[in-house]
């Protein structure tokens, strides 16, 4: 039901059978309801509490005057009422939503309802706004009204013991009529556990319950260890003691405290949760998750046991299903259709236990199919992956129709008909249910600029078609549907089938064939994600095949031949022939090069040397209409002219038919006898082509020896060095013995120094050039008998120092030599 106008109505409900005797309409139950359109005057804030400790998580929700709930507030569209929460100390409190911790981030419009959860103690205000469509608040040519409200909130210290630190302790906090099944670490091990309720109880003066319909006493605890309250408020201690096999005992003292609820908060648990890289402002459909409800006191502590049964009321029960838990206090929510709902959930028999939650559901998965043509290619992506961010799978209900792969969750559409349902692991609750339709249209997509040609050998030209069905005639453009760019993923797993592609010449009088130049197969271009048609060019040419007239006619049908396209007609330009070699004549060096085409081609062809330095081709003339000639001349010869074949060609272009033909230019004969002229020897051929190596060889070699005879003839200078023993005693005793005798009565030892002319002369004469004194002038006695003696004994009767200018010896003629040089 939608409102429409401000006022009361009353809307009928009959359920209407058939007698079975009569025939007529039976009324079997009726109800009357009665609606009344309100206007919205004002908004304010509503909570359980104003003041709580740190730490704690309360609800808040926007409330309706005169009395409008929340499940009212969020369920006007069109446009809907948007709510804009704010805090003036944002350190103090956050505004969360409930679908945070799954990564669902709520739009203004779905924010009827948050939780503040308290960060540190202090006073601060919380304040919203609505942005609310005028005709809800009655306001006429006004599209928007703001409405707004605050609420003062404290945040305050919980209470602990500071001295002496570390001290623990345990508080069990039970609502009224509550159970719980006491547990600890030690029950599966050999140690005794003994739960014991202490005598002293501390009963409060407030009674939920008259006492004639409950137990006085505040909990009570049975031998299995179940802890139960009663209508009794007040606290007491429990004691658990734990005794293991050699006697060792561990005591755990625990405050048993029984207080009324004061209100209940809702949290989202879920298997899943949205990819951190794809945040999302609504909830994925299909998902699911139980919502569970915790009961808190009037600080914001939380209860340790509370009711069990959790009451769920929707505004729309056909968008979500709403079941029970296995767990105390808990649902399950699954969302089955595209929509927004409101929830409100409560507890009987406690007041103030009521929460909202609005619920804005969109479809998640990409994309958005409503029938698939057969051919098809569709990348699935959702971006709800398990709570360890790992992805979902898909799985197809018919793999006929439709097969996924597992690993990049891309689907391949067969050729067959019917009705296939997509599941995916996290999107349960809302499979997907797909058509598939046949192939109605098989549509060739024409492009006026394309020229097929024969010119380039394996080329490959692809006429793009697309599948139609009957739904997508005129709609679609290619037969890839993305959710996600996996176009390259595509490529290898694409096998294009499903039709077939044909095509001849146009010309029907021709005796050569289409089959003969081209292959003709289906294909898949990526790059778009359409189906082609694939031309493989063969690469044959010839002078006949070159001046063909006439078009290619493409089409392509189904398999089973039921659909056929519309024949496309593309323009056929024939590449141009020539031969590949060019024999110029031994005596003029001048050949003729003809090129065979069709005269639009022959129009735009360029013809050029390889090398410019070498070749010469001139502009050429039309033979006939189909035959152009150009002459090839030969201009110079290269002394490595036999090894750069590059440079002995003639290049043939045609960029229309894409075509770059190399040429091969030859001279009849031995070029080399014609160019460099006749009866010239091997031996000179040789000297010619490595004439400057061999000159700077002889030049080099020239310049070492005249340098190696002139050193070894002028320059070498000549040393002396001295290798005698030096003259001691021994020299002297034999000058003595020469005189009279030796002393001591010995036998008399006789030393001739054997003469060395060469060098005493050498020594001599170098002193005699440093202007010394003559041995025997300056009464140098050196012990010889005589002049010859005393030269040739004088030299080693010295002992040579270093350094001394006298052991290098170079005579008046070298010394004359190097002055006149």
């Amino acid at each position: 039901m939608t409102g429409k106008a401000f006022g009361v109505s009353r809307i009928f409900a009959q359920a209407i059978g058939i007698h079975p005797t009569t025939g007529q309409n039976v009324v079997y139950s009726e109800d009357t309801i009665e609606i009344t359109v309100v206007q919205l005057k004002s908004i304010k804030i509503m909570s359980p509490l104003q003041r709580f400790i740190v730490g704690a998580t309360v609800p808040f929700w926007v409330w309706g005057v005169p009395d409008i709930s929340p499940i009212v507030l969020g369920s006007v569209m069109h446009p809907p009422i948007e709510f804009r929460w704010t805090v003036d100390d944002k350190l103090m409190v956050d505004l969360s939503g409930i679908f945070h911790p799954v990564g669902v981030f709520k739009r203004k419009p779905d924010r009827v309802a948050i939780k503040v959860q308290a960060l540190q103690p202090g006073k601060t205000r919380l304040i919203v706004n609505a942005t609310v469509p005028g005709f809800v608040v009655n306001i006429q040519n006004v599209d928007t009204v703001m409405l707004g409200a605050a609420i003062e909130i404290e945040v305050i210290q919980e209470l602990i013991l500071t001295n002496p630190k570390e001290v623990k302790g345990a508080n069990l906090l039970l609502a009224p009529f509550s159970e719980l099944q006491l547990m600890t670490n030690l029950d599966t091990s050999n140690s005794k556990i003994t739960f014991t309720l202490l005598d002293s109880t501390y009963a409060s003066t407030e009674l939920l319950a008259d006492k004639s319909h409950t137990n006085d006493a505040i909990v009570t605890l049975s031998s299995t260890g179940i802890l139960k309250s009663y209508g009794v408020l007040g606290h007491t201690m429990l004691m658990v003691i734990a005794q293991d096999e050699l006697g060792l005992k561990q005591k755990l003292a625990v405050t048993v405290e029984v207080k009324p609820i004061h209100y209940m908060n809702l949290i989202v648990l879920a298997d899943w949760r949205i990819h951190s890289d794809s945040p999302t402002r609504t909830l994925p459909l299909g998902t699911a998750f139980q919502l569970k409800a915790s009961f808190h006191d009037n600080i914001g502590q939380k209860f340790s046991a509370g009711p069990k049964e959790l009451k769920i009321r929707t505004s729309r029960c056909d968008l979500v299903k709403v079941t029970e838990s296995h767990e105390e206090a808990s649902v399950w929510i699954y969302t089955k259709k595209e929509g927004h709902t409101m929830l409100k959930a409560w507890a009987d028999g406690i007041q103030q236990t009521a929460d909202y939650v609005k619920l804005n559901v969109e479809q998640a998965v990409r994309p958005i199919l409503d029938h698939l043509t057969s051919g098809d290619v569709v990348c699935l992506w959702t971006p709800v992956v398990t709570s360890n961010n790992i992805p979902g799978t898909w799985r197809s209900s018919d793999q006929s129709l439709i097969s996924i792969n597992p690993a990049l969750d891309i689907g391949f559409v067969g050729n067959k008909e019917g009705v296939v349902v997509l599941t995916h692991s996290l999107l349960q609750s809302a499979p997907i249910t797909i058509p598939i339709y046949p192939v109605q249209e098989i549509e060739l997509l024409d492009d006026p600029a394309m020229v097929l040609t024969n010119g380039e050998k394996y080329s490959v030209e692809r006429i793009v078609l697309v599948l139609q069905s009957e739904r997508s005639v005129g709609i679609k453009t290619n037969n890839l549907i993305q959710g996600w760019r996996c176009r390259t993923d595509v490529r290898k797993l694409v096998r294009p089938t499903g039709f077939r592609c044909f095509a001849e010449f146009s010309n029907k009088s021709l005796q050569v064939t289409l089959n003969h130049l081209f292959n003709i197969t289906n294909s898949w271009v990526p790059e778009t994600g359409q189906y082609a048609c694939k031309l493989i060019n063969l690469g044959v040419n010839g002078t006949d095949i070159s001046v063909l007239k006439t078009n290619i006619t493409i089409w392509a049908t189904t398999t089973d031949f039921d659909t056929v396209s519309k024949k496309l007609n593309i323009k056929f330009l024939t590449g141009v022939y020539t031969d590949l070699e060019v024999q110029l004549s031994e005596s003029t060096f001048l050949g003729e090069l003809n090129v065979v085409g069709l005269p639009d081609v022959l129009d735009q062809i360029t013809v050029y040397p390889a090398d410019s330095s070498i070749l010469y081709v001139d502009k050429g003339k039309r033979i006939d209409e189909t035959t152009m000639r150009f002459q090839v001349q030969l201009i110079d010869y290269h002394w490595r002219l036999a090894d750069m074949e590059d440079a002995m060609g003639v290049i043939v272009s045609s960029p229309i038919t894409k075509q770059h033909i190399r040429v091969l230019v030859k001279v009849t004969g031995n070029i080399q006898r014609q160019v460099c002229g006749v009866g010239r020897s091997p031996l000179y051929v040789f000297l010619q082509n490595y004439r400057y190596t061999i000159a700077t060889a002889v030049t080099m070699m020239t310049i070492f020896f005249l340098t190696f005879y002139f050193y070894s003839t002028y320059m070498r200078p000549v040393v002396n060095v001295n290798v005698q023993r030096r003259a001691t005693m021994l020299s002297g005793s034999s000058s003595r013995d020469s005189g009279g005798g030796r002393q001591g009565g010995g036998p008399s030892l006789n030393v001739t120094p054997v003469p060395s002319p060469h060098r005493c002369a050498a020594n001599y004469e170098a002193s005699l050039l440093r202007g010394s004194p003559s041995p025997r002038s300056s009464g140098y006695d050196c012990g010889c008998g005589s002049p010859r003696t005393c030269a040739g004994s004088c030299g080693a009767s010295r002992e040579p120092i270093y350094g001394d200018a006298s052991s290098f010896y170079s005579s008046p003629e070298v010394r004359r030599n190097r002055r006149g040089m």
